[in-house]
């Protein structure tokens, strides 16, 4: 499991934190639905940080940067 130090995550939120990272990086665009059903700010930011960072490295797999 996936606990960030001094941030109060409701267990959806955790949950949903815990399914971005086990998604593989061909398919990044799925963190979007995670995103619409996050319940705090932050945990829309991780997710949104984690599906550019999958997002780039498909970039990088496909030789495009």
């Amino acid at each position: 499991m996936i606990i960030f130090k001094d941030m109060k995550q409701s267990e959806k939120d955790k949950q949903l934190i815990e399914a971005a990272f086990e998604i593989n990086y061909t398919r990044w665009y799925e963190i979007e639905s995670l995103i619409e059903q996050a319940e705090s700010e932050e945990t829309k930011r991780i997710l949104k940080s984690r599906m550019v960072s999958l997002y780039h490295r498909e970039e990088a797999s496909a030789c495009l940067l």
